[in-house]
């Protein structure tokens, strides 16, 4: 069939790594140099933006350690339940109940932790940071400035 109509014409060398726009170690587009323009949001105030992304940050953190603080009660009823399942609960048993209890603590306060707290507090943060940036993208202030 390509006999018939033309010559194909001469192609490109295939790409086989993806080249972007920016670099790779500037992963977050500095937005600091957007409060001295005028044409701000009217909305929001960014930089209330900002500190609230960092705050959101500093709080995942701080609920994995309220998590497991107000977890710690139930760790002696959690020892009696294991100790429950040995035959003769003798002491020589109580150890080994308080370590597979204490296994068993750190595993579901560490799910916990990080399907309700720190996975949510980080997306939040995240996509009120995307919101703004694609707000200031839309109005194209950032394109001018890079």
């Amino acid at each position: 069939m390509l006999e018939r109509l033309c010559e194909r014409a001469p192609q490109n060398e295939p790409a086989l790594e993806y080249v972007g726009d920016n670099d790779d170690d500037d992963d977050e587009v500095d937005i600091e140099f957007l409060i001295d323009d005028e044409n701000l949001p009217e909305f929001y105030n960014p930089y209330e933006v900002l500190r609230l992304e960092k705050w959101l940050q500093k709080a995942a953190i701080a609920s994995i350690v309220a998590s497991a603080v107000s977890n710690l009660v139930a760790l002696p009823q959690m020892q009696g339940v294991v100790l429950s399942y040995f035959m003769d609960n003798h002491i020589e048993w109580n150890f080994v109940a308080w370590l597979i209890a204490i296994v068993i603590f750190v595993v579901m306060v560490g799910l916990q932790s990080v399907i309700l707290f720190y996975l949510p507090l980080k997306a939040l943060g995240s996509i009120l940071r995307i919101l703004m940036e694609m707000e200031f993208h839309s109005r194209g202030i950032l394109k001018t400035q890079e």
